[in-house]
């Protein structure tokens, strides 16, 4: 039996990207999967990538930053699946730009999003998942360790994201309850499209930073965090999974 089979997994940001590549990878190893993102369309496509392969899934609209939506989306899994086992608190936003450009809204949407949108996620994670705990996996970056020019608030943000991983591992280990993350390098997604224009252009700007000499793929990512979800790291908490290619010891 998989080590996830029977249970309900929440993926955040899950209409794209690494988001989207969990709730499959999810699925396939036995999870029930909510789909919850802001863009619709999307996430009834993931929806149907995962049931047209034999998964169960539902799509439910979520923003992060807005907490009644957070509740709702714990609310509707309960309602819908009577449990959740598994979190991956994935949706995250970055506005790339020069401190001396960043502008007070796009630093808020970034703190809005990236720290309060898991704040919530966990904060409402822990009374529905109920005596029998739970895993929580948040994704955060390497560039929390790594600086990275243009990405200064960006980095802030999930600076923030690994200290509360920590606090939260603490705070909740009594609860049965683990906190982990996975802290991706340069990925190969959506929105590493809409930065550099191309995937030539991301190659030239990243590669010289990583170890292996390639740019990471959603799937790859998605394989750490179903690790860190599933009962094979139950002895794992508080920890920051990098994936980035070898980017934080090169």
């Amino acid at each position: 039996m998989s080590q996830l089979e029977n249970k309900v997994s929440i993926v955040t940001g899950a209409n794209s990207g690494i988001g989207r590549a969990t709730a499959k990878l999810l699925a396939q190893r036995g999870s029930k999967v909510v789909v919850a993102a802001r863009r619709e369309a999307e996430g009834l496509t993931v929806v149907k990538e995962i049931t047209d392969a034999g998964g169960q899934a539902i799509f439910v609209p979520t923003d992060v930053a807005v907490e009644s939506d957070v509740q709702n989306l714990v609310q509707q899994t309960l309602a819908t699946y009577g449990q959740i086992d598994v979190a991956f608190l994935n949706s995250g936003v970055f506005r790339p730009a020069p401190i001396t450009d960043q502008t007070a809204d796009d630093l808020g949407n970034q703190i809005d999003v990236n720290v309060k949108g898991v704040y919530y996620g966990i904060k409402h994670l822990v009374p529905a998942f109920g005596e029998k705990g739970g895993a929580i996996v948040v994704n955060s970056s390497v560039v929390a360790d790594v600086g990275f020019a243009g990405l200064t608030a960006y980095s802030l943000t999930k600076g923030a994201v690994n200290t509360l991983v920590r606090g939260a591992a603490v705070e909740l280990a009594g609860r049965n309850i683990r906190v982990n993350a996975v802290a991706p390098g340069p990925i190969w997604t959506e929105g590493a499209e809409a930065m550099a224009g191309s995937k030539d252009n991301f190659e030239q700007m990243m590669i010289p930073a990583v170890a292996l000499a390639r740019v990471g793929r959603p799937e790859e990512v998605a394989e750490a965090a179903a690790f860190l979800a599933s009962d094979a790291a139950s002895y794992i908490t508080g920890q920051i999974l990098a994936v980035d290619g070898g980017v934080s010891v090169k």
